[in-house]
Formats: C-alpha cells, sequence, structure tokens
C-alpha cells in the first residue's frame, strides 16, 4: 500500500510527498488527482496556483458549451 507524507496543504488541494520516494502527488480536496512528478519545484508551482474555484468556473463553462452543442431545448 501507498503511503504519503503531507508537505503542504491549504483550503484548495495538498502537496504530498510518495514516503521513500521523491515522487509527489497534487490533491485537490474533492479528491482529484491533479499532478504527479518527480519534479518537487514543478509540483510547489501547481500547488500554490492552483484554485478549486478557477476549476470549477471552467468545468461550468464547458458544461454550458457542451449543452449548447448536443442538448435539444
Amino acid at each position: 500500500m501507498v503511503k504519503f507524507k503531507i508537505l503542504n496543504k491549504n483550503e484548495d488541494c495538498l502537496l504530498l510527498q510518495y514516503v521513500g520516494e521523491k515522487r509527489y502527488m497534487v490533491r485537490d480536496t474533492e479528491n482529484e488527482v491533479i499532478l504527479i512528478t518527480y519534479n518537487l519545484d514543478n509540483a510547489k508551482k501547481v500547488f500554490e496556483h492552483y484554485s478549486l474555484e478557477e476549476v470549477r468556473k471552467q468545468r461550468r463553462e464547458l458544461l454550458d458549451t457542451w449543452i449548447k452543442e448536443f442538448v435539444e431545448a
């Protein structure tokens, strides 16, 4: 079983390290994996700039576009 160490946490996501490895994961608070990498600097950048509200906004926009294209009113 894979275990993780929490390196940092904010209201939108977690920065995790695989225990015993130099591999990192950014996971949001809705349990979606955002990034898995061996590059800690890259993981930190993603962690620092990730916005769950922005992701939700983009998903709503994608849904609206999909509805316009594929759903009859």
